[in-house]
């Protein structure tokens, strides 16, 4: 044989080489594979390995209550049932089933059917005999027929996700959830009648809400799944939800669940019960007056109400109409809206039924900003007096019934056309003057007025324990004008929310301290434990109890010299300041181009000192 065909030593040598790579690379990749699973990806690997050999079955933690500050309850938790099918045991039951069917068409053809008899004692001792006839189907189509009717009914599902869930390949198939014990022991019954086990129920909690819509804005409602969506609801979801349980148990090498034998149960943690500073007796007279001033008055874009102790922070009252019903949060409740949304298109009625329910959810008090108008002349005369610029006896403030500015055409008027003339500061308060405000204004100064209005926590948001508070707006110092400083004087520039006006009037009358307004009182486990609780805080000093003292006694003589009869209340000497704004914000302006340049919104604000007589 030649050996010119045979491969050369340069050639067999290559070879070697490219056999070598290739298995280098070869033995690279799986390497790199492998600690490509090993160790980066263990982690993921060995979840998807005990996925395949563990099962799990969650047990729901029963969230926590909401009272008020008498125990009244707004908030609770029910218990209802989550109804589920174990599709490979459904088909399992039904062999089975058919078995016992067969069996006794074929005793009875036989003459061999023999039912059990059983003997009872009744309470006179007499025997009575009763024939115990395992109960049958006609057949397992009659069942199933029967059993789907039945689940469809009852459950309000469609016989399509029935009969789907019967053939699924899975063993968990979830038919309804959140459904009320009666109906859940109902169709468990059917079930239970023919010894069938694919059928089953997992406890679970549903939220509700027992005053309906009382002080809807400040408790909230919870998402389908339990989680907290609004006021406090959201705000202290971590609080209330509590820890989920959870039984684990072995899987057989078909998949199959080994629940009995092979598993570990770890109980649910249940949510912690809030108590509110809230007061229902208060909350409930709150919104019924609310409801009758808005609707004497035909308020536009909803109204509000807060009570608050002054010298706590804690709120007793927080109010705003129209409310909606918390166990039916995504009806809308503005019957204009709904008027309006019957002429729409799908598209415009999706984009406009969802503004209106953020809107009847959005807490008023809190969210929304207004300029406060002659309510703001309290916190004016407070920084002003703090800082000794006012002489209340012997200062005169003149009147004229308008105040020309430079910078603006128009004059700003007095309510009092031909003004109130020459006047000491009460009078000027009691009449809500505005050029005498004005001149008050001036002589705080940008630097003083803007500082106060910090100080009286204005701008920023206060802290309160209610998702989505907004801060205050107004112009810092270097870009407040003459106009503006005047403007701002008696509450017509810059704009608050109604929480910051009612804190900075708290911090007026009770010494001088601005406090951190708070809804919830305490936390409490299911033990009894109170595991948080919220107190008076002070965020800071802001005026003396001298300033404080002048403050509420001239708030007093507001409403005894000024005719006020309708806030007399035996045992409570009662000060206070209505206000007007007469400018609308831009957002407002737009809306309203179209209006009378009359147009306003009205927010009146009384508090509340109790004196002994």
């Amino acid at each position: 044989m030649s050996n010119k065909n045979l491969p050369s030593k340069s050639m067999k040598f290559r070879a070697k080489v490219t056999m070598t790579g290739a298995f280098l690379l070869l033995f690279t990749g799986v390497a790199a594979n492998f600690f490509n699973i090993s160790v980066i990806k263990n982690k993921e690997y060995q979840t998807m390995a005990n996925d395949q050999h563990f099962g799990s079955i969650p047990i729901s933690a029963h969230r926590g209550s909401i009272y008020d500050s008498k125990g009244t309850a707004l908030a609770k938790s029910a218990t209802v049932y989550k109804v589920f099918l174990d599709p490979k045991q459904y088909r399992l039951d039904m062999e089975n089933l058919q078995k016992r069917i067969d069996k006794r068409q074929e005793d009875i053809k036989n003459g061999t059917y023999q039912p059990k008899v059983q003997t009872t004692t009744d309470a006179e001792g007499n025997e009575i005999t009763q024939i115990d006839e395992e109960p049958l189907p006609q057949s397992v189509e009659n069942f199933r027929i029967e059993a789907i009717a039945l689940l469809s009914e009852k459950l309000g599902i469609t016989s399509e996700k029935i009969e789907k869930a019967m053939a699924a390949k899975n063993q968990y198939s979830v038919l309804q959830e959140q459904v009320e014990k009666p109906v859940a022991d109902e169709v468990l019954a059917f079930f239970n009648q023919y010894n069938l086990i694919c059928l089953n129920v997992e406890e679970d909690t549903k939220r509700y809400y027992p005053q309906n819509e009382l002080a809807a804005s400040v408790i909230g409602f919870t998402a389908s799944d339990g989680y907290g969506l609004y006021g406090i609801e959201s705000y202290y979801n971590d609080y209330l939800a509590g820890t989920d349980g959870r039984t684990i148990s072995a899987k057989d090498s078909n998949g199959n669940e080994l629940p009995y034998r092979y598993s570990k149960t770890y109980p649910a943690q249940n949510g912690n019960d809030l108590y509110l500073t809230l007061d229902m007796e208060i909350q409930y007279i709150l919104e019924k007056y609310l409801e009758q001033m808005s609707t004497e008055f035909m308020t536009k874009n909803r109204s509000c109400a807060i009570l608050m102790n002054a010298k706590t922070g804690a709120i007793y009252g927080m109010a705003q109409y129209p409310s909606y019903d918390l166990n039916n949060p995504y009806d809308v409740v503005d019957t204009k809206v709904l008027e309006e949304l019957k002429t729409l298109n799908d598209e415009d009625y999706s984009r406009r039924q969802g503004e209106s329910r953020e809107q009847q959810w959005r807490n008023k008090c809190i969210t929304e900003v207004y300029e406060p108008g002659s309510v703001f002349k309290v916190i004016t005369s407070a920084a002003a007096f703090e800082e000794n610029l006012i002489d209340i006896v012997n200062d005169r403030f003149y009147c004229s019934g308008s105040v020309h500015l430079d910078g603006m055409e128009e004059p700003v008027k007095c309510h009092e056309v031909g003004g109130h003339g020459s006047q000491k500061y009460q009078k000027a308060l009691t009449d809500s003057c505005n050029p005498a405000f004005m001149e008050i204004g001036a002589r705080l100064g940008d630097e003083k007025f803007l500082y106060y209005y910090d100080a009286f926590g204005l701008r920023d948001p206060l802290g309160i324990d209610l998702p989505a508070e907004s801060g205050g707006i107004q112009r810092t110092l270097g870009n407040l004008s003459n106009v503006d400083l005047a403007l701002s004087s008696i509450g017509q520039c810059e704009t608050i929310t109604p929480l910051q006006m009612i804190t900075a009037y708290c911090a007026a009358i009770n010494g001088g301290y601005l406090l951190k307004p708070y809804v919830v009182e305490k936390a409490v486990d299911e033990d009894g434990n109170v595991v948080m609780k919220n107190e008076r805080t002070v965020t800071r000093q802001v005026i003396s109890e001298e300033t404080s003292a002048i403050m509420r006694d001239a708030l007093y003589k507001v409403t005894t010299g000024n005719g006020g009869g309708n806030v007399t209340i035996k045992g409570y000497a009662i000060g206070g300041k209505s206000g007007t704004s007469e400018r609308l914000s831009r957002k407002e302006k737009k809306e309203d181009e179209n209006e009378s340049d009359e147009v306003k919104e009205i927010f009146d604000y009384d508090w509340l000192n109790e004196r002994s007589e």
